[in-house]
C-alpha cells in the first residue's frame, strides 16, 4: 500500500526579484518560494496585476515555473503586480509585497523599464 501525503497548509509569500521588459508591451517577472518552504515542496504560482489605481486585478495561469511573462501591457503605464503561491491540493498564500513597473521609450528608441519598490 502507498501512501501519498498532500499538504492542505498555505505556503508564505514568494519573494519578487526581478522584473524585465523584454518588449514595450510585456514584463517577465522572476520570484523565488517562500521562506518557509523546502526545495522539493511542488508549488504552484500565479500572478496578479493591474494598472496603478485600478480596483481589478488580472490573473495568470498557474505555473510550477519561477518566472512568467505577463503580455498586452500598455506603454508608459504604471502596472503593479504581486505573485502567491500554493501547494497542489491546498489554497492559494498570501501574495506577496506589491511590486510596480512602468515601461518607458529611450531618447534613442530603445525600451528600458524603472522599477518602482513599494
Amino acid at each position: 500500500m502507498m501512501y501519498v501525503y498532500l499538504s492542505l497548509a498555505k505556503p508564505g509569500k514568494p519573494v519578487i526579484r526581478t522584473l524585465i521588459a523584454p518588449t514595450r508591451s510585456s514584463v517577465t517577472i522572476l520570484y523565488e518560494p517562500p521562506a518557509d518552504t523546502d526545495i522539493l515542496d511542488d508549488l504552484w504560482y500565479t500572478i496578479k496585476y493591474r494598472k496603478e489605481g485600478e480596483n481589478v486585478w488580472h490573473r495568470t495561469p498557474e505555473t510550477k515555473d519561477l518566472s512568467q511573462t505577463v503580455t498586452g501591457l500598455e506603454e508608459d503605464t504604471l502596472y503593479e503586480f504581486k505573485v502567491a503561491a500554493r501547494y497542489p491540493a491546498g489554497s492559494w498564500g498570501e501574495y506577496s509585497k506589491v511590486r510596480s513597473h512602468i515601461i518607458k521609450k529611450s531618447d534613442d528608441g530603445e525600451f528600458f523599464y524603472a522599477l518602482l519598490k513599494r
